[in-house]
């Protein structure tokens, strides 16, 4: 709030926060004006909500090599410890500088002299040319304006606006096009309001009269594109509401409808109760269209039911730069990670109606096809630069579009540089998962490293030729058949006693053709075929026979690589021939058998399955079979110093979701209660790290134990999770069968998220 606006306020009408927080009678404000004297008002309230929305969004951040930090700095509070701190780099807003043609151009506008709730939502929909006269008031319309101004801010008319709305430039001969511009369009020369939109957007109508409900509409509008003010001047509450609201919110809603959105009715200052009969007078016949349902999707909700982490995003661009594409070299490392091998072209701004100023910086986006990068979350900027780029070139950030940089150079430029030499032109990276969490660790001191579970795994994947292959392997049809090659019995009669496998050891077996078939149901016998191909072909299965050495008489597959009609005892060394009596049974010919390899054996000793199961399952939208690109890792410990710190079994990232995982076999998390909370306590403290959407404990045993869903519900309230606020938390049970059972947790301070994608 500026000096000049404060001394618009009546004397003794409002009570003001002065410099120092306390609250002065409007009646002070010569001698506030004095204190304050030409600066800008520094309101303790709006510097500790800014403070607050730094730490939990992404603004551009860094960390000093002497560990010092600017001094301006914001710090992340999680559990009692300082994590990380966000820099704020203030940069210049050019003039606004008007072309000839808006000087000659009619444009519609809020009068002067309106006020009230009307005047703030027309200033709010279409603009103003003229500062609001003092003591403006809320204007007394009749139905017809009243309908006009509806129809005008929600964009179902032919354009036309009242005469009272409309601005005439004073200039002999204005220019009076239709339909009428808006007045708002003459701040947005050059520039052009760019979205990313969700399939499952939502949409909100903020019901009410407080500065919360117009500050909730708009803030919803910006960022997300659709929020709608609807205050009482609009005749809301009237028992037949006019028919320009009704028609205008529900061609919104249609809109929403069409991409399987909706459209929430929402109020800080009215109870759910009101905003539902609300909902039933507006939206009571509603506009039908050919093959929808009769019933629009609109529902009534509160604040803290609203889904803001919606990946929907509005922003404004230069509008002949927006869309650019460039072509540059990259190298790609075993994470997936994409480094530039050649610096970004100069971002030079080309549109003269922007009028940039010599110290003007404006920000770059970068967007990756099919980007990796975990997007927001605060990551410091200097993760996203490539090793050899000066750290001090520029400052840069993830943030909700990819990566953004600040246009201008911040290392030393002599004078009289070209303009083109003072931009700068970083090369940066697109970090894969694995190499974003390891920077994610870094902000806190510490470390990551793959469990030796995690190298089995990423062995078996480069065998197999990729994750998603390691991940099908192990969580598909065959897992069954897999697991058998571990038998609980030596007895190859009680391991196996269908006679398709032969037990050579505990825990060592090896199965025919037949043995795989049938405990693979799911399959015919040509994809079982395909299946064992590809493995075999990997090295994860060996093809061969089951013999007997007739010196020791040592049980023991021979690989197919190692067979010949002379054949040679792993166990004794001894030469033996390739006979009956060496294969035993059909006295015709011997019967292939198939082995794992010793690390998949290892790896499913270990339950190294269960996190895979739980992959394909969250790649596969819930069970339903359709696969979407996402990243995942498994088995990452954290670690201080070299000591272990907690161990996460599954991290996953998905449609700008993240999530944490703990994977168990059995029904408890840890022998105890105690041990089961501190197992929680660790996850949430890992959750916190990462900045995670959501927090999961799964189970391939039918149900979790009935105490477990306490202790995890308890240890998620108490935990300290800081302004971000808490996960969402799904516990899941049956993993890799047909039975899966799902639910969300809810305690008193988990907040609810609403699934628009219905994943979880």
């Amino acid at each position: 709030m500026t000096i000049g606006e404060l001394k618009q306020i009546p004397p003794g009408s409002i009570l003001i926060a002065g410099p120092d927080g306390r609250r002065v009678a409007g009646n002070r404000l010569d001698e506030l004006v004095e204190e304050l004297h030409d600066e800008p008002y520094p309101n303790p309230a709006d510097e500790a909500a800014r403070r607050l929305i730094a730490q939990v969004c992404s603004p551009y951040r860094t960390r000093l090599d002497d560990g010092s930090w600017d001094e301006d700095e914001v710090f992340l509070e999680v559990g009692g410890r300082t994590f990380h701190n966000a820099l704020s780099v203030r940069g210049h807003f050019p003039k606004v500088g008007f072309l000839s043609h808006p000087h000659h151009l009619s444009v519609a506008a809020c009068p002067p002299r309106w006020g009230g709730l009307i005047g703030t939502l027309i200033t709010d929909g279409i603009g103003a040319v003229e500062a609001p006269a003092l003591g403006a008031t809320e204007p007394v319309l009749d139905d017809a304006v009243r309908e006009q101004v509806i129809s005008g801010l929600l964009g179902t008319q032919d354009g036309r606006m009242p005469d009272d709305l409309v601005w005439n430039p004073p200039v002999a001969s204005p220019i009076r096009v239709e339909p009428l511009p808006a007045a708002n369009v003459r701040s947005m020369a050059g520039l052009v309001t760019v979205s990313t939109v969700a399939r499952r957007g939502i949409g909100i109508a903020v019901v009410g009269d407080k500065p919360e409900d117009f500050a909730l509409a708009r803030l919803w509008r910006l960022t997300y594109g659709s929020g709608v003010w609807l205050p009482s001047s609009l005749g809301v509450d009237d028992e037949v509401p006019p028919s320009s609201l009704r028609v205008g919110l529900s061609e919104i809603e249609q809109r929403y409808r069409q991409r399987s959105g909706s459209l929430l009715l929402v109020s800080t200052s009215r109870p759910v109760e009101e905003l539902e009969a609300l909902q039933a007078r507006l939206f009571r016949s509603p506009i039908r269209f050919r093959g929808e349902p009769a019933q629009p999707t609109v529902s009534a909700c509160t604040v803290t039911e609203l889904p803001w982490g919606q990946p929907t995003r509005t922003h404004l661009a230069v509008a002949e730069q927006f869309d650019t594409h460039v072509t540059v070299p990259v190298v790609v490392d075993d994470s997936g990670t994409r480094t530039m091998a050649a610096p970004l072209p100069a971002p030079i701004l080309g549109n003269d109606h922007v009028l940039p100023p010599n110290d003007l910086t404006w920000q770059v986006d970068i967007g990756w096809p099919d980007a990796t990068t975990v997007r927001g979350r605060g990551l410091d900027g200097q993760e996203v630069f490539t090793g050899d780029t000066n750290r001090w070139l520029t400052w840069a950030r993830s943030s909700r579009h990819g990566i953004t940089y600040q246009s201008h150079r911040f290392d030393f430029v002599a004078a009289g540089t070209p303009i083109v030499n003072k931009l700068a032109r970083p090369a940066v990276r697109d970090l894969g998962l694995r190499r974003w969490v390891e920077a994610k660790a870094r902000e806190h001191g510490l470390q990551i490293h793959v469990s030796d579970a995690g190298h089995r795994g990423a062995l078996l994947a480069r065998m197999l030729g990729g994750r998603h292959r390691f991940v099908d392997l192990f969580s598909g049809p065959l897992l069954d058949a897999l697991r058998a090659l571990r038998p609980t019995s030596s007895s190859t009669n009680k391991a196996y006693p269908a006679g398709d496998g032969v037990a050579l050891a505990h825990d060592q077996g090896v199965l025919t053709f037949e043995g795989f078939c049938a405990r693979s149901s799911a399959l015919d016998r040509r994809e079982v075929r395909d299946l064992l191909d590809m493995a075999l072909g990997a090295g994860v299965l060996r093809r061969g026979l089951a013999l007997v050495c007739a010196n020791c008489e040592e049980a023991q597959f021979q690989s197919i690589d190692r067979l010949g009609q002379a054949w040679t005892c792993l166990r004794c060394d001894t030469p033996g021939q390739l006979q009956l009596s060496a294969w035993k049974k059909p006295d015709h010919e011997p019967t292939w058998f198939y082995d794992l390899h010793p690390v998949a054996r290892h790896l499913l000793r270990d339950n190294g399955e269960v996190p895979a199961l739980l992959s394909a399952y969250l790649a596969t939208q819930d069970g339903q079979g359709q696969r979407r690109v996402y990243q995942d890792i498994e088995e990452v410990e954290f670690t201080l110093d070299g000591k272990p710190q907690v161990e996460i079994d599954l991290i996953v990232y998905d449609e700008d979701v993240l999530t944490v995982a703990e994977c168990k076999s059995t029904a408890n998390l840890a022998g105890d209660k105690a041990g089961s909370r501190a197992e929680v306590t660790k996850k949430c403290r890992a959750a916190a790290w990462l900045q995670a959407d959501r927090l999961i404990f799964a189970t391939t045993a039918p149900r979790w134990n009935n105490s477990t869903y306490g202790v995890i519900r308890s240890a998620v309230a108490e935990f300290d999770w800081g302004p971000l606020g808490p996960p969402e938390v799904g516990i899941i049970s049956g993993l890799g069968t047909m039975a899966i059972e799902k639910q969300s947790l809810a305690a008193p301070s988990i907040k609810p998220t609403p699934d628009p994608g219905g994943t979880m």
